[in-house]
């Protein structure tokens, strides 16, 4: 089943904005930053090119972050990046508000601790759902879950 991220307004204002001062920059050309190419890319075409891959980069996150629980894997897209975590090797669960970079487009998150002391941070849309999938899938072993 998939779960899309929750996505925090904060952070939408944010994207959003800078989306669109790229887009519109980059259409218009106002100039309203500093673009240090060389002489031979310094033209108008190659500076849309430059901020539609940024504003494109920034629309892949926001459009493709999500977790995929499986049968024996859990999948966490990030936009263009894609992490595999196989299930039975996940450790624990817990809440985290920790504001620091992760798959994530909120900061109610839940952190996810596998294998050799790794682990991942993730936002799903609707957190109680996601638990009880995941609950489902690692029956076969003690409970990860540690709602300290």
């Amino acid at each position: 089943m998939y779960f899309p991220s929750k996505k925090d307004s904060w952070l939408a204002m944010i994207l959003w904005g800078v989306v669109l001062v790229c887009l519109i920059d980059g259409i218009f050309n106002f100039q309203w930053g500093v673009y240090m190419l060389p002489s031979p890319l310094d033209d108008y075409f190659m500076k849309l090119a430059v901020l539609l891959i940024i504003s494109g980069s920034l629309l892949w996150v926001w459009f493709r972050t999500g977790y995929k629980i499986g049968e024996q894997w859990l999948i966490v897209h990030f936009g263009p990046i894609k992490k595999k975590i196989p299930i039975e090797e996940i450790g624990k669960v817990f809440p985290s508000k920790d504001p620091f970079i992760a798959p994530a487009l909120s900061v109610n998150r839940l952190e996810i601790h596998y294998g050799n002391g790794r682990y991942v941070k993730v936002s799903p849309k609707d957190k109680g759902l996601f638990l009880k999938q995941l609950r489902e899938k690692l029956t076969r072993k003690e409970s990860p879950y540690d709602h300290s």
